[in-house]
């Protein structure tokens, strides 16, 4: 649509005014009359890190969310592990995926809780820029993400309604990590590397 033009030409002139940038910058060095081959004049776009795979092929879509989730539950289980060293923190399900916690400041464990949801909430943008790559795609894996982490909640609490505090952290992670990660993916496609040179 026309957002995604914008966004495609936005990228296209960040690009074209970081080589400009580098070009004088080499070129103040005593490096002038040369031609600079980039990465994305030579090979194209960055390429996604399944690279065989077809832009759209659902197969890369299903490992990538794949991926994501797995990563998601690896970090929040970590810090779980490390609180319980540190704090004595007991450890079960219950803390990834039970709805009636009280999400809150009132006792270090509920703090402990929301600290990690949010934590790992922004750390998943790093997920997002090493695993999807692209800014464009950020919302829908993180709300995939999410809304995925929702069912499994879901079922583990006997379909019970989540608690209002569970919908505000989990919203506000939910936002950071899109936002966060957007911010990161847009870096990596606007990241311009000098291959080689010619002449």
């Amino acid at each position: 649509g026309a957002r995604t033009q914008n966004r495609r030409s936005r990228a296209a002139a960040g690009a074209t005014r970081a080589r400009t940038v580098t070009t004088a910058r080499l070129a103040a060095r005593g490096n002038a009359g040369r031609r600079y081959i980039y990465a994305d004049e030579e090979s194209g776009p960055r390429q996604p890190m399944f690279r065989r795979m077809k832009r759209y092929d659902a197969v890369l879509i299903v490992l990538q969310m794949i991926a994501l989730q797995s990563w998601y539950y690896a970090l929040l289980g970590a810090y779980f592990a490390c609180c319980h060293l540190l704090f004595g923190l007991t450890l079960n399900m219950d803390r990834f995926f039970d709805v009636h916690t009280k999400l809150s400041l009132a006792t270090q464990s509920a703090f402990l809780e929301l600290a990690g949801v949010l934590g790992v909430g922004i750390g998943g943008a790093w997920l997002l820029a090493i695993i999807v790559e692209k800014s464009r795609k950020c919302l829908d894996f993180a709300a995939t993400l999410y809304a995925a982490h929702l069912f499994a909640s879901l079922c583990y609490s006997g379909f019970a309604v989540p608690r209002w505090t569970w919908w505000l952290v989990h919203g506000a992670a939910l936002i950071g990590m899109v936002v966060l990660g957007e911010y990161l993916c847009s870096r990596r496609e606007l990241r311009e590397i000098p291959l080689a040179t010619i002449g």
